[in-house]
């Protein structure tokens, strides 16, 4: 972990790794209206109940598909490269944030 509590990355993430969601329920895709799509999750949770907010980050309308494929997916681990939205580069973004906030795990 960094000084902002973030993961530092110890390997390189590409199109050919592996990749899967750390728990059945560690997260939540959420249509908002008009604001798009959040993504909800409880990686953080404290022991005491309602401690702290729910946590929650707002995601582009594109990369929805490919967070509902790794959703739909789980246990299984998956290709970065078969995550169905646009760009290789999109993919592997996608993947560095969900890893940040401490969401998937990759072999």
């Amino acid at each position: 972990l960094n000084d902002e509590g973030q993961v530092e990355y110890g390997a390189e993430m590409t199109l050919d790794t592996e990749i899967k969601l750390i728990r059945s329920r560690a997260m939540r895709l959420v249509l908002e209206g008009e604001s798009g799509p959040m993504l909800y999750y409880c990686t953080n949770n404290s022991r005491v109940y309602r401690e702290k907010d729910l946590e929650g980050m707002s995601i582009h309308p594109e990369d929805a598909p490919g967070i509902e494929y790794l959703i739909n997916s789980y246990p299984e681990y998956r290709l970065v490269k078969c995550i169905p939205i646009e760009g290789d580069d999109n993919k592997i973004e996608l993947c560095h944030v969900l890893y940040n906030q401490g969401l998937i795990t990759f072999k």
